[in-house]
């Protein structure tokens, strides 16, 4: 997931600039192990900020994905999809993949 995805889902409702900053600042930091590795993309890794991100980024992704016949099992941006069949997973993975695209 793209960084600015991430900053343009809390800009609009934020009203105060130190939570953009914040946010910005667990962006910058990829690893707790690593301070100085950056990147643009996906969630940095510890519990406070991957969690708080994924679940801003996955809640419209998981409201889609309830109205559908498949069951999965999300914990922050690891996903575990079910079915009775192997096309059934087949397909749960294709409209995963389709509403992660659509989301960023």
């Amino acid at each position: 997931m793209s960084h600015d995805l991430l900053l343009s889902i809390f800009s609009p409702n934020s009203k105060e600039p130190d939570t953009i900053n914040t946010i910005k600042g667990w962006l910058s930091i990829w690893s707790a192990d690593n301070i100085a590795a950056t990147t643009a993309h996906g969630i940095p890794q510890g519990p406070i900020a991957s969690d708080f991100l994924a679940e801003a980024f996955f809640l419209p992704i998981d409201t889609q994905l309830q109205k559908k016949s498949f069951q999965y099992i999300r914990y922050v941006d690891d996903i575990r999809l079910f079915g009775r069949t192997e096309n059934e997973v087949r397909e749960a993975a294709i409209r995963l993949e389709q509403e992660c695209r659509h989301a960023g």
